[in-house]
Formats: C-alpha cells, structure tokens, sequence
C-alpha cells in the first residue's frame, strides 16, 4: 500500500478498537456524556439489576469492610517449638556432663538411635538429608580415610 492510500473499513474499525474507540461510535467513551435511559427504556436483566438495587454513586457496596480472619495458629505452633527446641538439657556422657539445648540432644540421639539399627531412626535420618540436611557434616575426612582404606 502507498502513503495516503485510505485502509478498507473492516482494518479502519480495527485501529479504532486497538485505540480504545467503539466500533461504529466516537472516540471519546465517558458515562456522563451518554444520556440516562429512562426507566421504561431500562431493560432488567442478567447483569442489569434494578435502578433501586444498584450501588449508589459514592456508597461502597460493603460498609462495613471485610470480616477479620482468626489469627492463625501455625505460628504460635512454630513459636512453641522454637521455644522448646531452645531449652537446655544435661547430658551424661561417662563422667562428663554437658549442657546443650534440646535440639542438639534430641539429633545425638536420633543418631545413637541409628547406630543400633534403629529403622525409624534410619527412615528419620534420611528425611533430614532430603532437607539437605548434610549427614556427614564433620566427618568428611574419616570418610574418606575409610574409602581409601578400602580401596588399597
């Protein structure tokens, strides 16, 4: 097409629309410029409600505002066991005793656990390293001592 060619009229009510312009109407869309239908000419309907049962300009449509929600319990849940998990506890080991907090002895003993063949502990265990829970953590040189060892 050349440079003042005229476009046909189905591509002309295309750029109108990409415009934000009505087919077929002016290109200026406000509501207060188009006149009020009389009630007789209203036509009640699927999304059409009554003039009486419309919101009213000005008014929300719920004054009192949202419900509250209930707090939630999942943090008070996590709180707790935070709390818990941060407690201290003896433990014995021969004649030495050492405070930790209750996490450190709850995964000693977890481990211990383990140790004797424990099968939930064992199950337990590998749900931590899926976590990525490292499960040698500080044991990477014995690790690999006994590999070599094995090897030879």
């Amino acid at each position: 097409m050349t440079r003042g060619a005229s476009l046909p009229a189905a591509s002309r009510a295309g750029n109108q629309l990409k415009n934000g312009a009505r087919r077929g109407g002016s290109t200026v869309s406000s509501t207060a410029s188009q006149p009020v239908a009389s009630d007789a000419d209203y036509g009640v309907g699927p999304g059409r409600p009554p003039r009486e049962n419309q919101f009213k300009p000005g008014k929300s449509g719920n004054p009192n505002g949202a419900k509250p929600k209930s707090p939630s319990i999942a943090l008070d849940l996590k709180l707790a066991l935070e709390r818990a998990l941060n407690k201290t506890a003896k433990l014995n080991q021969g004649e030495k005793e050492r405070i930790v907090t209750m996490a450190v002895a709850s995964i000693e003993q977890l481990g211990l656990q383990f140790a004797k063949g424990d099968r939930h502990a064992r199950r337990d265990l590998l749900a931590f390293a899926d976590f990525g829970m490292d499960l040698l953590a500080g044991q990477h040189q014995a690790t690999l001592r006994a590999a070599r060892s094995v090897n030879r």
